[in-house]
Order: structure tokens, then sequence, then C-alpha cells
């Protein structure tokens, strides 16, 4: 006698496609739990950027609307901050996060930038 698969709604499926359903699902879950790059671990708040200006928060129209700026002791904020946009969700957003004290990082500059530590270094990235 013959095994009859059927599908949650309940209609009939024939196995080989039950297997094929079962193989294209899994190869999605599995591509979606790969998603850390090395030392700029997602799981970490590390995110890929590009950096939209080099500002001082006192000319910023919201500065306090950026949580790193908002942390900032008062000598921190008479540097320089870049303003970074990064995909959250496949959404674009920004934060501000101290700039390198050498300046070698200008608008344009593709970055990795931690969303969860202000403290950490904004880190130039080669490539898309």
């Amino acid at each position: 006698m013959r095994r009859v698969v059927t599908h949650p709604w309940g209609f009939p499926m024939k196995s080989t496609h039950a297997l094929l359903a079962t193989a294209v699902l899994g190869a999605f879950l599995g591509g979606c739990a790969t998603t850390d790059e090395g030392p700029f671990a997602w799981s970490q708040g590390w995110r890929k950027g590009e950096v939209l200006d080099v500002v001082k928060p006192a000319s910023m129209a919201r500065p306090r609307f950026f949580r790193c700026i908002r942390e900032a002791d008062p000598a921190q904020l008479q540097s320089d901050f870049l303003v970074v946009k990064y995909l959250q969700m496949g959404r674009a957003r920004q934060t501000a996060v101290p700039a390198p004290a050498d300046g070698h990082l200008r608008q344009g500059d593709l970055v990795y930038v931690n969303l969860e530590d202000c403290h950490l270094p904004v880190v130039a990235r080669m490539n898309r």
C-alpha cells in the first residue's frame, strides 16, 4: 500500500513534492542563520554602513535623537561625529558615532559601525 503525504491544509501531496518542499525550506532557514562576518558579527551589534556626513553635534538639527550623542561626555561633544546610514530589516536607518581622531573617514566611505557600543571605533571596509 502506498502512503499518501498530506499537506497541512488536507490535500494530498506526492512524496517528491514533500521532499522538495522540505529541502527548499531547510535551505532558506539555513541561509538566514549565516549573517555573521568574522570579527564584525551582526549578533554583536556590527552593521555595514556608509558615512553620510562628518559633523559636530552642535550643528545637527536633532542631536539628541542619536544615542551615542545622548551618552557622550561634554568633551566628546566638542569633537566630530560621523552620521552613518545602515540597513535594519531592509529599511535605511541612521546613527551618529564619534569620528576617529585621525579624521581619515569622509562622506561616502564604507564602514562597519557598532550599534550596541558607542566606544567601539568605526572600521573602514572596502566592499559593498
